[in-house]
């Protein structure tokens, strides 16, 4: 049992067998617990929306924690719009447009080009550099490896070694 959960590759599996009633699980649980207690906790591993190429979402490796208190502050951040947006239809402040793509909607509401990240001077460029303050934040915790802590990639690039997500085939098609 040792052998097989030190291989570190894909396809590699275990098979107990027994009799019903022998304790197998039992004891397949109490050797994973103890062999978990002595590895490292794993990074959190975070889909992001990737408005380029929404079928291909970006994936951050956050230190372990990370994960759960970027959900925790994006939760809060959406209820505060919530609430903002409820205020600001009841004082008559709140306007509807159509638009066709979120660039446009970007550009309507931010006065300035949506852009690309390699531009100066656009709302992309410009959340692209608050996003790398916000990351930089994050590796500033003292690490443990040598290793960077913070990852941001498209997905794709990590696939191999991320679980899929839900509904994905594995075959490289697009979900659905």
């Amino acid at each position: 049992m040792e052998f097989g959960l030190a291989v570190r590759h894909r396809g590699y599996n275990i098979y107990v067998s027994g009799m019903t009633g022998t304790g197998k699980k039992q004891l397949i649980q109490k050797l994973l617990e103890a062999r978990a207690g002595r590895e490292k906790t794993p990074d959190d591993w975070v889909y992001v929306h990737n408005f380029d190429e929404p079928d291909r979402p970006l994936v951050m490796r956050l230190p372990t924690g990370h994960g759960v208190r970027l959900r925790a502050a994006l939760e809060e951040v959406i209820d505060r719009l919530r609430h903002d947006v409820i205020d600001a239809v009841r004082e008559g402040k709140f306007q509807v447009w159509a638009v066709d793509t979120i660039d446009e909607g970007i550009e309507l509401l931010t006065g300035m080009p949506a852009g690309d990240v390699d531009q100066e001077g656009t709302f992309h460029h410009l959340l692209d550099q608050r996003l790398q303050e916000i990351l930089s934040l994050l590796q500033a915790e003292p690490a443990s490896e040598a290793t960077p802590r913070v990852h941001l990639a498209p997905a794709a690039a990590r696939m191999p070694s991320l679980p899929p997500l839900p509904g994905d085939r594995g075959d490289g098609r697009d979900r659905g």
